[in-house]
């Protein structure tokens, strides 16, 4: 499951925030957005539809599911959705929940992360190239 990593800094400033008497003390809190994850066709989708990235960026996206990526690399295939539960973090702080009330969904995400990347000069494959 993806999490967008502006609700991981909200959930841990809200834990940090929560009075002595709150119940969610002692406990685990898994962040998990979605009930289902998003697939790389989803964000390659949201990506196509960016007006941030140039259409020579857009023809370097990938047509296809690679055979030599392992699906859960790739994704849940749907409809398989998470085992977690989605509500604890939603929770509000007097039940012992976090209080985050809503996570960032994934094409605001995706969007935000390519806002990122562009602005920070990581506009075009080389800069994604592995070397040894």
């Amino acid at each position: 499951n993806i999490v967008d990593v502006r609700d991981v800094a909200r959930a841990h400033v809200l834990a940090a925030l929560q009075p002595e008497d709150w119940k969610g003390w002692g406990n685990r809190f898994l962040l998990v957005a979605n009930e289902t994850s998003p697939m790389t066709r989803d964000i390659v989708d949201i990506l196509r539809s960016s007006p941030r990235l140039s259409d020579e960026q857009k023809s370097q996206l990938a047509t296809q599911e690679s055979e030599e990526i392992p699906l859960p690399v790739m994704g849940v295939i749907p409809p398989y959705q998470t085992k977690f539960d989605l509500k604890k973090s939603l929770s509000p702080n007097s039940e012992g929940g976090l209080g985050l009330e809503k996570y960032i969904g994934t094409e605001e995400m995706v969007n935000g992360s390519v806002k990122s990347l562009l602005e920070n000069g990581f506009d075009a494959m080389h800069h994604y190239t592995l070397t040894q």
